[in-house]
């Protein structure tokens, strides 16, 4: 009877152990950085046949800002984020083993027209696009100001004036000589500007002669004889200033207390000494709320090429029908007035051959280089020679998602990354639970045998 009692209380406390083994979930919870214009991210696993989900996969929800989440079963290893209801996606991402929480940063367009993703493990390895590491849990640090905010702001070399309308000064280039500022002192830049009658210029301030968030001031109130406030970072928050009457303007911008963190830069425009003669017009004329869009093309691609654009956050096309408007040759480059508000642009052949989907800047002129469908390369300003990019180094092998659930056929003739297919896996796991059965009952035998022989010891 002491033997019987033994064996029933082993047999119990191998049966609890063995449902903790057995059932244990296998869940991850997965944070995806996703970019500004996805509003509606998913998260899409490969979990046994019973338990796939359908595509695009579970809806994530908002942690702060960029940063989602989403819990999902994840046993084959993969995932895949995507937005809405499964376009635009990223590639399909391989997964270490044995990890309950992971975020995923979405990065760049890349092959196929599909997003690259980087897999961190640990909230604190994680990469943001902008070269900041971050989570939705980060307190931000003690020593940012008011004024930057994001904490991006790096000493520029030189500055510049950049916008729309400005006399003298290209429109919406950083790199024309014409807006560079001299620094007339430690961290004080000045530029003169004649301003005719009817000016009405749209601005703001850029370092290093590119558009970087490391140097972008902007969003301040600008009005002639006073000082405001800028803000750095990115955003659109243009200034603008109407000028009534003939003038000479000098504009000074001071990174004295954003630079050693203990507030703004800040932005005087003041009255100087002056003429305004009447070639002191802008050089470019504004464009009624339209931007240039420049793009160099292979010889394959023929004279005739077309431009694709639109605005991401709701669809909104600029041009009717695809492939777009036919773009005028100009040199070496092709050219094409589009809305300032586009921010997608696609450059193609006139249908049969394009560039992948190109996330652009809204507001801004835009020369596309384009070496192939994966290989265009976007700038805010003339590049100046073509000098074809070297291509980074692929895999030997990269994993493709379909844009559909895959089909009951389809998943038995998929191989894990073991090597296995799924039948050769559920089989492993049928012999792994039997192996565990047995040695749960020899577990069993032992123990009952080590109880009944104290047992009889004590009696």
């Amino acid at each position: 009877m002491k033997k019987l009692l033994a064996i029933l209380l082993a047999l119990m406390l191998c049966v609890s152990a063995l449902s903790v083994v057995a059932f244990a979930a296998e869940t991850t919870t997965v944070h995806a950085y996703v970019p500004s214009d996805w509003s509606k991210p998913n998260v899409y696993g490969w979990t046994d046949p019973d338990g796939n989900p359908n595509w695009p996969g579970t809806a994530m929800t908002q942690e702060d800002g960029q940063w989602y989440v989403g819990t999902i079963d994840i046993v084959n290893n993969r995932v895949i984020i995507n937005n809405d209801s499964g376009s635009p996606q990223t590639v399909d991402l391989s997964l270490d083993a044995g990890f309950e929480e992971i975020w995923v940063v979405v990065g760049a367009v890349g092959g196929e027209g599909k997003f690259e993703g980087t897999v961190y493990y640990s909230a604190d390895e994680v990469q943001l696009p902008s070269g900041e590491t971050g989570t939705p849990d980060d307190e931000p640090a003690e020593d940012v100001n008011a004024a930057d905010p994001e904490g991006l702001f790096a000493v520029p070399n030189s500055l510049a004036i950049v916008g729309s309308a400005i006399p003298g000064v290209g429109e919406w280039n950083p790199g024309d000589p014409a807006g560079d500022m001299t620094e007339v002192s430690e961290l004080v830049y000045e530029i003169d500007i004649a301003c005719p009658a009817g000016t009405n210029m749209t601005f703001k301030f850029a370092g290093n002669d590119a558009w970087d968030d490391t140097c972008n001031l902007h969003s301040g109130t600008p009005a002639i004889g006073s000082t405001c406030d800028l803000v750095n970072g990115p955003g659109e928050g243009n200034m603008t200033l109407a000028v009534d009457k003939d003038v000479v303007l000098k504009f000074t911008v001071d990174l004295t207390a954003l630079a050693d963190g203990t507030g703004a830069a800040t932005l005087t425009i003041a009255e100087t000494e002056g003429t305004v003669e009447p070639g002191d017009e802008p050089t470019d004329e504004p464009t009624d709320g339209n931007i240039t869009i420049y793009a160099r093309i292979p010889e394959s691609w023929g004279t005739s090429p077309c431009c694709w654009a639109w605005k991401m956050a709701d669809n909104t096309n600029a041009f009717s029908a695809w492939p777009g408007e036919v773009m005028t040759q100009d040199g070496e480059w092709f050219v094409i007035q589009a809305p300032n508000w586009v921010t997608g642009v696609i450059i193609n052949d006139g249908g049969s051959t394009q560039t992948a989907d190109l996330t652009v800047e809204e507001g801004k002129d835009i020369w596309v280089d384009v070496y192939s469908f994966d290989n265009a390369v976007v700038t805010y300003s003339d590049p100046g020679e073509r000098v074809e990019p070297t291509q980074p180094t692929q895999p030997e092998t990269q994993p493709t998602q379909p844009t559909t659930k895959p089909t009951e056929a389809e998943k038995d003739e998929a191989e894990t990354e073991g090597g296995m297919t799924e039948e050769e896996l559920r089989a492993a796991k049928k012999t792994h639970t039997i192996l565990i059965i047995v040695l749960v009952l020899v577990w069993v035998v032992v123990v009952a045998e080590l109880i009944t022989i104290f047992l009889k010891k004590k009696s």
